[in-house]
């Protein structure tokens, strides 16, 4: 009889479940998968570092909707992953990790690696199981794609001994998996579909948000229907980025963009998305604090989170949008009034963020802004642009949400919400990540220029020094302040103190971003708005700071 070894059954479901990549860095533990991908076909991506093969199998899993596999082995190679797999349980991203472990045989013998792994993981992810039979290592990765595709995508876990692994057994003890998962989606009540649509059809001021439940349902062509029967206006997170196409009429941006327009809304349909932090909580000043909310998620639990919903409905976005389709088609509804009168509101949102920013137009040292702003417009339609976090992504948003380029190329990102596939027809498209490459290059170039920038910020301190003691005379010296609220917001400014004073200090102030005017109402040297006190002005990298104080002061 033919025997096979632990990893050839883990590859066996693996092919079976249609994965293609595995994301790793070389173990003894994990060998024998190794071995088993070289006879299958799937194609093993090695990292040099399993932080950066956790991440790669995230990111795979968010953007293409198929489970992300990372392979790691024992010990330091699982805790270096466990970062990407707190990305995946954030982002809600199908991700499956799979770590090597010590021996079943070798446990509280000090064996090499030996770590108590699940443990440690257990609180980032959807499940996860130690297995100690290989006849059903089959059997149990079938139940780890089950736990992470089946409602809420997430990363799940799988821990195989290196002598589970390694073990031959006989093809008959073998328990292979069949129908061991839902492949039909969720739809929602009836009822509570025909009382949002009522809603929405009673609103005067309605708009839809899409999330990341609603890229993950693959909903594109659905809300694309849905939008174009009832002419509602379409916010979208990142994860919603590309649902809609970039020109279409409909499409308003992100909910931070579109602020000045969401936040008038009167009623506002969730699809899929979670009131955290960049939605505001669900709270004004993104939803005002009597507009109705609808909202619809495959994760029931999330239903209600941070703010008071009016008709909440648990199912899969893609179905439920279907059953809305079949309704407002037999009784039919449209915003068009509405939506044609908020539209160039919306365009005008992202312009007035830029132009609020201290020294956008300066030409040196240049803004963070107008850097993004440059790269953006430089770029061809179809590049795709990897911006990390934080505030680069938003000053990478199109200055008109109908413009071409964005954060993620909309049309790629468009055709995995329809696909969730590469096939042959996607070369042209994946050779756009061959243009990050280009992108990087000139990332760094702007790099060196910024470093060689920060070579002169002693020249710009001094320059100030010297224009405040000629104005002054008092000897003392400048030292900027900023001062920054435990809830994230912040305030700078300047202050005049003796010179054996430390330059810098931060202090914590109020929940607001403004100066304490009772402290400083009296000092003279820190900078006021027009007409209220002194100015100091300066060129440079403090001519920023300065700018900044004089645009965060009263009286500005």
């Amino acid at each position: 009889m033919a025997t096979v070894d632990g990893g050839r059954l883990v590859v066996d479901a693996l092919k079976r479940e249609g994965v293609e990549y595995i994301f790793s860095l070389s173990g003894g533990h994990i060998n024998s998968i190794y071995q088993a991908c070289l006879d299958s076909g799937i194609q093993v991506i090695d990292t040099r570092h399993e932080q950066a093969a956790a991440h790669m199998a995230e990111a795979w899993g968010r953007l293409t909707g198929k489970p992300g596999v990372c392979v790691v082995t024992a010990g330091p190679g699982f805790t270096d992953a466990v970062t990407g797999v707190a990305n995946a349980c954030q982002a809600s991203s199908p991700m499956l990790v799979i770590s090597g472990r010590s021996g079943v045989s070798e446990t509280e013998t000090l064996a090499l690696q030996e770590l108590e792994q699940i443990d440690i993981i257990r609180p980032l992810i959807k499940w996860g199981r130690v297995v100690y039979q290989t006849h059903r290592l089959d059997e149990f990765t079938a139940m780890a794609f089950r736990h992470g595709m089946t409602g809420r995508p997430g990363p799940v876990f799988l821990e195989i001994p290196v002598d589970v692994m390694n073990q031959q057994v006989e093809e008959s003890q073998v328990v292979r998996a069949e129908g061991y998962r839902p492949r039909y989606r969720p739809a929602g009540s009836e009822e509570g579909i025909a009382q949002a649509l009522d809603l929405l059809r009673q609103a005067e001021r309605p708009a839809v948000i899409a999330g990341s439940g609603a890229h993950f349902a693959g909903a594109a062509e659905e809300l694309e229907a849905f939008a174009q029967l009832t002419d509602l206006p379409v916010f979208t997170s990142n994860m919603g980025q590309g649902l809609l196409a970039d020109d279409d009429p409909h499409w308003f941006g992100s909910p931070m963009v579109g602020l000045g327009t969401l936040s008038t809304c009167d009623v506002v349909l969730l699809l899929g998305g979670r009131l955290g932090l960049f939605m505001g909580q669900g709270r004004p000043p993104f939803i005002a604090a009597d507009a109705k909310l609808i909202q619809v998620d495959v994760e029931g639990s999330e239903i209600g989170r941070n703010r008071r919903v009016d008709v909440g409905i648990t199912g899969d976005v893609k179905e439920i949008l279907k059953q809305m389709i079949e309704q407002v088609r037999e009784r039919p509804f449209s915003h068009s009034k509405w939506l044609d009168s908020t539209s160039d509101q919306a365009r005008q949102g992202r312009r007035q963020l830029l132009a609020s920013a201290p020294g956008f137009d300066k030409e040196e040292p240049i803004h963070p802004a107008r850097l993004m702003h440059e790269i953006r417009e430089f770029l061809d339609d179809d590049a795709v642009i990897a911006a990390d976090g934080g505030d680069t992504q938003v000053e990478l948003a199109p200055e008109d949400v109908h413009l071409d380029a964005t954060v993620l190329r909309h049309a790629l990102l468009r055709d995995l919400h329809r696909r969730h596939d590469f096939d042959a027809a996607d070369d042209r498209r994946l050779e756009a990540f061959g243009r990050t490459v280009h992108l990087v290059q000139h990332t760094i170039d702007a790099v060196a220029h910024a470093e060689a920038f920060l070579e002169r910020l002693p020249d710009y301190d001094s320059e100030i020094q010297a224009r405040y003691e000629e104005a002054s005379g008092d000897g003392k010296r400048l030292r900027y302040v900023a001062r920054l609220g435990v809830d994230g917001s912040a305030a700078v400014g300047l202050e005049a103190v003796d010179a054996d004073h430390p330059f810098s200090n931060i202090n914590l102030t109020d929940n607001i971003v403004q100066f304490e005017t009772d402290r400083y109402s009296a000092n003279p040297l820190v900078v006021q708005g027009p007409g209220a006190g002194p100015e100091v002005t300066a060129g440079g990298v403090f001519g920023d700071l300065l700018r900044l104080a004089q645009y965060l002061s009263p009286g500005a």
